[in-house]
């Protein structure tokens, strides 16, 4: 099977890019987590780098709250992206921060020390001296020009819309952006043993075993069997 590039996995995570989903697109377990932290990784060695952080700054305003700061720290700490630039993690901590969003006071506490404080494509020295610093940035002596990150709630879709499309979301409305949440999704997805769960999202063994366990007493997880998965 396909696998979902960026842009598509972005779109299914509620950023509107152009670029078209498969047909059986609702078959994909596309994580949050996982893809905020592809795309902040990457978005450096990126020619639109500049239009793609103002979509994720206003991603983060509208769905920010959703973020599961523990998992995303275990997404990281995967091989996959050893040695890679977290400065635009740092970034975004910091902008989320700024909204009152408590849920990535971690992310801040760990990837703004040493993340850089210029940015190609957002650090304008000109355009830094006439307009000023954002306020947001300044308290962390980032070098970003005031105004230059404008953010639009027409480049993602709503909390309604984007629940309609992404399962994990929905449960997240629901249940929190907690565990117990993953958890449901995996099972409406077809997991049916606490292993599968660990692979699927990344949760450790002890809570995916109770979690599911709970579930299942809950008549929860017999409804969800023999579904199909593209993880």
């Amino acid at each position: 099977m396909k696998a979902l590039t960026l842009n598509q996995k972005l779109r299914m995570i509620g950023c509107t890019f152009d670029e078209d989903l498969p047909e059986n697109h609702r078959e994909y377990l596309v994580d949050i987590e996982k893809t905020l932290a592809e795309v902040l990784t990457s978005i450096q060695n990126m020619t639109e780098s500049h239009r793609l952080v103002t979509i994720i700054f206003t991603w983060i305003e509208i769905h920010g709250w959703c973020l599961n700061s523990a998992k995303f720290l275990k997404v990281i700490d995967r091989g996959e992206f050893k040695g890679a630039n977290f400065s635009y993690i740092g970034l975004a901590s910091v902008f989320a921060v700024s909204l009152k969003l408590r849920n990535w006071n971690s992310l801040v506490k760990k990837f703004e020390p040493t993340a850089d404080r210029t940015f190609r494509n957002l650090s304008d020295e000109a355009v830094l001296f006439y307009n000023g610093p954002e306020k947001w940035a300044e308290a962390f002596r980032f070098q970003i020009p005031k105004d230059s990150l404008r953010t639009n709630p027409k480049w993602v879709l709503s909390r309604r819309a984007l629940a309609e499309l992404n399962l994990q979301y929905r449960n997240r409305l629901i249940y929190g952006s907690d565990w117990r949440s993953d958890v449901v999704t995996a099972i409406q997805f077809g997991a049916d043993r606490p292993a599968t769960i660990v692979k699927w999202i990344g949760i450790s063994y002890e809570p995916a075993y109770r979690i599911f366990e709970d579930l299942k007493d809950a008549g929860f997880v017999e409804q969800h069997q023999n579904k199909k998965v593209i993880v």
